[in-house]
């Protein structure tokens, strides 16, 4: 690998203190002026409209620092493309330290070159090489139309040309873990990455293998493939994690920060029942314990409802607890339920969106408690899927009152449900299959049950009425615009 770097020639001037203007002898102490010569042929200019890896050192505003035998100077700012700096005054061994006072931003656009030298009082030159042992340069390929835009942790990462599909660049210091997070059209491409000085990577996303693949080697080196594979898993939802890394099948391998657990959730509406939801959770830790919070809270609850915890236990030691779910409810935090269990509890539920610390979902999949869990996690497939139907018998059953479901037919009219009649739970049920929100006033004939509901466009509404019998709905037809009159047995 070929590394940026300038050549500063230092060469000595003794001047002579005594009347004689004889030379010092090697080795004294003399103060003297030190002329440092500086070549830069090795920082190239921009060639072209693409932004390349060396396209990004800053030339000016460096400082030099010199310390000798008396300690050290003050700052002597200069170029990089400054043919020569005298430093007056210098005594004995010395010391030549180049830096750039702004350097030090994790991520950005730009960056700097650094170097140090030393030294003895007999030399009369020296040389300082100034190199870039901080940066590295990352590029995200953009020539597919399916790459949108892509960020290094927060920082959006800049175009290198104007053209219509460009690549996306930043420069980053090394030593610290990164998430580049690639925009595509078919969703979010994230991977941790950890950048070595002086090298120049760049990425690209292989929509047909599901990989990111090409790492080129250097500033100035040659394309080396390596892949980099998409991960089962929204790596970005991570958290409390050290540090991962993706294996070929997609699997997230990490172990979790010092004293804490990692956790990784998945967005939700927060509109939807728990009975909606499948999820399925390939997950395992070296302490065979782990376990997802599911946060839910009862549909249609009043100011001061709880909000109930159900946990569901993907990994124990204890075989009876391992796939069981347990909840925080009061009087019920001893119980272990199945599946059917815990869904016929709280059929009624909403998975709502819970804050957790900054993180805001649900489906909260953790390597064990907050004082006590694991180190090392294995995450090879988590899949939350929200796309049942709403079960408005099972609502029924659970004791709401009003439930309106999607309708694809288009009927209009009143109907009785005598199987859940019959089941003890007297129901009626409107279809409104126009385009149109219907108001829909329902009433017990000859009793005194009577209610009112807006029932939307091309819905199901489900009543629960107090008994069975004869019951009438009166309704403005969309089409005719005629008051209409139903009646109907359950």
């Amino acid at each position: 690998m070929k590394k940026l770097f300038i050549l500063i020639a230092v060469s000595i001037l003794a001047l002579s203190c005594s009347t004689n203007d004889e030379q010092p002898l090697p080795g004294s102490s003399t103060t003297r002026t030190v002329q440092l010569s500086i070549l830069s042929e090795l920082i190239t200019p921009m060639n072209g409209a693409e932004h390349s890896a060396k396209d990004g050192a800053i030339k000016e505003g460096y400082h030099l620092v010199v310390t000798d035998a008396n300690g050290e100077k003050s700052p002597i700012e200069f170029n990089l493309n400054d043919l020569s700096i005298e430093i007056k005054d210098v005594t004995g061994s010395f010391d030549v330290k180049a830096y750039h006072p702004d350097a030090g931003n994790r991520i950005d656009n730009i960056y700097y070159i650094s170097g140090e030298a030393t030294g003895t009082s007999s030399d009369e030159s020296i040389q300082l090489n100034m190199s870039n042992e901080n940066y590295a340069y990352i590029v995200v390929d953009g020539s597919q139309d399916e790459v949108i835009s892509a960020k290094i942790n927060s920082f959006s990462m800049l175009p290198t040309s104007d053209v219509a599909n460009p690549n996306f660049y930043a420069y980053v210091m090394v030593n610290n873990n990164y998430d580049l997070k690639i925009e595509t059209s078919r969703g979010l491409v994230t991977q941790m990455i950890t950048p070595n000085a002086d090298y120049a990577y760049t990425y690209t996303v292989d929509f047909s293998t599901k990989t990111i693949i090409g790492v080129e080697l250097g500033f100035d080196g040659t394309p080396k493939d390596t892949p980099i594979y998409i991960p089962n898993v929204p790596v970005e939802n991570l958290s409390g994690v050290k540090s991962y890394s993706i294996t070929e099948e997609g699997y997230v391998v990490g172990t979790s920060k010092d004293n804490s657990r990692a956790t990784i959730f998945s967005k939700v509406s927060g509109d939807k029942y728990f009975h909606q939801y499948d999820f399925n959770f390939d997950v395992s830790t070296e302490d065979n314990y782990s376990f997802m919070n599911i946060y839910v809270k009862k549909a249609n609850a009043g100011w001061g409802e709880p909000t109930i915890r159900i946990s569901y236990y993907t990994e124990s030691s204890n075989t009876n607890l391992q796939g069981k779910y347990m909840t925080n409810e009061a009087g019920f935090e001893n119980e272990m339920y199945t599946k059917e269990e815990i869904v016929e509890k709280y059929t009624n539920y909403l998975v709502i969106q819970f804050m957790d610390g900054v993180n805001v979902g649900n489906f909260f999949w953790r390597t064990g408690d907050s004082d006590d869990h694991a180190e090392s996690f294995t995450i090879r497939n988590i899949s939350i899927d929200d796309s049942k139907s709403v079960d408005a018998y099972a609502l029924i059953r659970a004791g709401e009152e009003y439930v309106t479901i999607d309708y694809s037919n288009e009927r209009i009219g009143l109907t009785g449900i005598s199987d859940l009649t019959a089941e003890g739970f007297p129901t009626m049920r409107f279809d409104n299959g126009s385009d149109q929100d219907i108001e829909v006033k329902l009433w017990l004939y000859k009793g005194e049950f009577e209610t009112t509901q807006i029932v939307p466009a091309h819905s199901q509404a489900f009543f629960a009425v107090p008994t069975k019998g004869t019951y009438k709905a009166s309704y403005i037809d969309p089409i005719t615009g005629e008051e209409v009159t139903a009646t109907k047995n359950n």
